[in-house]
């Protein structure tokens, strides 16, 4: 009755978490689980997450889409598609993943930033706002060797947050496994538990896109991503409103901030150590 009733999160959960939620024991899941014909609960997540993946990309919302063109709905169609993703994202969304990711970034020394294509847009906005709390944050530009470079000095007191989707680069991978092998915490914001760099995670965030057309939604996306700032400044406190004001001040004070960012951010961690 859980699984029927919750398909999209129980295909997210282990053998304990599931027992837990269902209010059984774990030996009752595995005996319910091959009693379905199942190998184990691995293959019967699997089984979950391809319904899930294909409940994404049903026909009929690609017929209302294409309708919606040829009225004055248009508009609200696509609004109501894209509050559905958030509903969706919601249900994805672990608490203890979400707090985890919030404590990596606070106790980060460093917090890189990496996304490929139009995650690119989702890790500068994580930038600009996580930088603006006082966080020593580092934007990797995707594309090329530059990636290596750029993470050669990642260490196991600093974080990761890659973001990908559907088609992930290969330096968005690669960045993710040299994050491991030099033991810093990975964040992914993903959207399927099989994508790649969700399997080389610590602490994965999902999402749900939306039918798989050609222009999938960002809401959710966006909505997580913004959750994760509003948590990491209220984890900070009155650490952060100082922080923010400062900068403020800095940015209205004859464009200082737009011939200096670097001075800018070194005063705002200096506030973030003394506080």
């Amino acid at each position: 009755e859980y699984v029927l009733a919750n398909e999209a999160r129980a295909c997210f959960l282990n053998a304990r978490q599931l027992a837990a939620a269902a209010g059984v024991s774990a030996p009752s899941v595995v005996r319910f689980v091959r009693r379905l014909g199942y190998k184990g609960v691995q293959s019967f997540r699997g089984r979950l997450q391809k319904n899930a993946q294909q409940r994404l990309s049903p026909v009929k919302a690609l017929r209302v889409s294409g309708k919606a063109r040829d009225t004055d709905g248009f508009v609200e169609t696509i609004f109501q598609q894209e509050i559905l993703c958030i509903e969706r994202s919601l249900q994805l969304v672990r608490q203890e993943d979400f707090a985890a990711a919030v404590r990596a970034i606070c106790r980060a020394d460093t917090v890189y930033l990496l996304g490929g294509k139009s995650s690119f847009a989702l890790a500068y906005f994580l930038y600009f706002r996580l930088s603006k709390l006082g966080i020593d944050c580092k934007l990797i530009h995707p594309g090329g060797p530059t990636v290596y470079s750029e993470m050669a000095a990642i260490n196991s007191r600093d974080a990761l947050l890659a973001i990908g989707f559907q088609l992930i680069p290969r330096e968005v991978c690669l960045a993710a496994k040299e994050a491991k092998r030099k033991k810093a915490l990975v964040v992914a914001v993903t959207s399927r538990p099989a994508s790649r760099i969700s399997l080389l995670a610590d602490v994965p965030l999902y999402v749900d896109r939306g039918p798989r057309e050609k222009n999938r939604s960002m809401a959710g996306c966006i909505s997580i991503c913004t959750a994760v700032v509003l948590g990491v400044a209220a984890r900070m406190g009155k650490r952060s409103a100082r922080i923010v004001a400062q900068v403020d001040a800095l940015e209205n004070d004859g464009g200082t901030y737009l011939d200096d960012r670097k001075m800018i951010l070194g005063r705002a961690n200096k506030l973030r150590q003394r506080a």
